[in-house]
């Protein structure tokens, strides 16, 4: 299970500290500690709390979910489009920046096989050269 790692890691993302998440969550830093290196698994009521805390599914938590959903609760229809809007905004311009690191990708590994190559066929000539002496001298 990835309940570790996906604490912490909305922790950090909140910028918090483990005693602040412990105070909120009425547990020790110990156990908040625990819950992040793996050591120690939640009861369901705590899984809850931070479920709830983090706007989260427990799913997500558990690692058996791998989409962070937003709780758009307490939102207008106006305030919901806004952010759909937004979600949408920062999906293309992520899929514009993968692409462009794709294609950089690409054209760098073009570039590397085409000096690849160059120094393929340099040292094919060397080795012929390396022969024709050997032979040359084998020959005298």
């Amino acid at each position: 299970m990835e309940f570790g790692k996906v604490l912490r890691a909305l922790r950090e993302r909140s910028k918090m500290t483990q005693k602040q998440l412990a105070d909120s969550l009425g547990v020790s830093i110990a156990t908040i500690s625990l819950y992040e290196l793996q050591e120690r698994m939640p009861s369901a009521d705590i899984l809850i709390s931070v479920s709830e805390y983090f706007h989260v599914s427990v799913d997500y938590l558990l690692g058996f979910d791998q989409i962070q959903r937003a709780d758009l609760s307490g939102l207008n229809d106006e305030d919901i489009e806004a952010v759909n809007g937004l979600i949408e905004v920062l999906r293309n311009k992520n899929q514009k920046y993968l692409k462009q690191m794709k294609q950089r990708k690409a054209e760098a590994a073009k570039q590397e096989g085409a000096s690849g190559q160059k120094e393929a066929v340099k040292q094919e000539e060397d080795s012929k050269q390396q022969e024709n002496y050997v032979q040359e001298e084998n020959g005298k």
